[in-house]
């Protein structure tokens, strides 16, 4: 399943590049400001994965962006990634130092491109569990909290529901048990049925709580469902 990438640039040409390089890769969508952007995150179900901002731009430069989505508990979740055609330290330094955020070069070829994004996008504590295209669930695996829109709701999801909400997010098929077991505490691990059915019992009560439920068939698996 592709990852929903949000591109900001206000080179429409760029857009156009950029769009046929990732778009094998990533769903994406384009924005030429900062209040294009808010508009489709706002006015829209596409929920992105991962936001490649350019740096300089005449109404809002990158570095401002991204402080203003981090500045905003609607947006903080949002993984940023900045790019840019300069290589002058002060700027380097700027994004990867002091915002913590991953710079790529409009000079890497676009094999880079697409495996320096995938690699950011590995590394984000945020996970979404998707259907349609629209956001239903959204976590931050570090800390087992909700995430906006949901925030307000107090559930906390342990280190293990985390790894069952992951192995199912991706796919709308039932997963059997042994893959979920594997995916969670690897290979050659033994865990019994009672525990299994406890955490998935935890798991759906507090799924509940967010309008969605685990359906488990015998034999065939287990999947995430939205009312």
């Amino acid at each position: 399943m592709k990852k929903n990438l949000l591109l900001i640039d206000d080179d429409q040409e760029f857009i156009g590049l950029y769009s046929q390089i990732l778009e094998k890769d990533f769903d994406v969508k384009s924005a030429h400001s900062l209040k294009e952007a808010l508009a489709i995150l706002e006015d829209d179900p596409f929920a992105p994965d991962i936001v490649l901002s350019d740096i300089f731009m005449p109404e809002t430069n990158g570095f401002e962006i991204y402080d203003f989505f981090m500045g905003n508990k609607k947006f903080e979740h949002l993984h940023v990634v900045f790019k840019t055609s300069s290589l002058n330290k002060s700027v380097m330094e700027e994004s990867i130092v002091n915002k913590k955020a991953e710079l790529i070069s409009t000079y890497m070829g676009n094999d880079e491109i697409i495996a320096r994004l995938k690699k950011s996008l590995a590394t984000s504590p945020v996970f979404k569990i998707m259907k349609r295209s629209e956001l239903k669930l959204m976590i931050n695996s570090q800390t087992g909290k909700l995430i906006f829109p949901v925030q307000d709701i107090p559930i906390d999801f342990t280190d293990t529901e985390i790894k069952i909400l992951k192995c199912l997010r991706d796919t709308e098929k039932h997963t059997p048990k042994n893959i979920i077991l594997e995916y969670c505490f690897g290979k050659g691990i033994v865990v019994t049925d009672n525990n299994f059915n406890t955490t998935l019992t935890n798991l759906r009560k507090k799924l509940g709580e967010v309008g969605a439920s685990i359906e488990t068939k015998r034999n065939v698996g287990t999947k995430i469902c939205f009312s």
